[in-house]
């Protein structure tokens, strides 16, 4: 027995509905960047035992924008801010929606670890500046607890 058109049809018309359902609601990861997730724009860093794959801020334009505007971070998401001298620096939650940790580098060593919360709808002049604890060639943001959950701790080695 061969089905209807009108059997037929009503499937066809079952699967479509259900193929744009799922496209619709199906949401892929989203690395920092808001694209699909792929490691392959982001660069794997080692900090202590743990893995964690991030984007780098290489110049002032990139380091002024860090992680602003982003609403999500893959869980071992973050961004890498690689600084041409090791400095006393300063950072600050301007436009940033998602709750970090800072950890400040010198010489491929953690010195210092700060939780950062966003400060939306806060004046400029009133946002709170988060200061290294000594000079830094480098600054890694992440999650907000992930350096808890990993371990991370004061002379932690980074690599990459």
């Amino acid at each position: 027995m061969k089905p209807s058109r009108a059997t037929i049809l009503f499937v066809a018309t079952i699967v479509v509905l259900l193929f744009l359902s799922f496209s619709f609601f199906y949401k892929k990861p989203l690395n920092i960047q808001g694209a699909e997730s792929s490691k392959a724009n982001l660069t794997e860093i080692t900090i202590g035992n743990s893995k964690l794959y991030v984007e780098k801020a290489l110049n002032e334009t990139e380091w002024s924008r860090g992680l602003s505007n982003r609403t999500e971070l893959n869980t071992d998401g973050g961004m890498l801010f690689v600084f041409p001298t090791s400095e006393i620096k300063t950072f600050w939650m301007k436009d940033t929606f998602i709750p970090l940790d800072i950890i400040w580098v010198a010489n491929k060593k953690v010195v210092g670890i700060d939780r950062m919360f966003p400060e939306l709808n806060t004046p400029l002049s009133q946002l709170k500046r988060f200061i290294s604890p000594s000079p830094v060639d480098m600054a890694i943001e992440t999650n907000l607890g992930w350096t808890a959950k990993h371990g991370i701790k004061i002379n932690d080695k980074i690599s990459y």
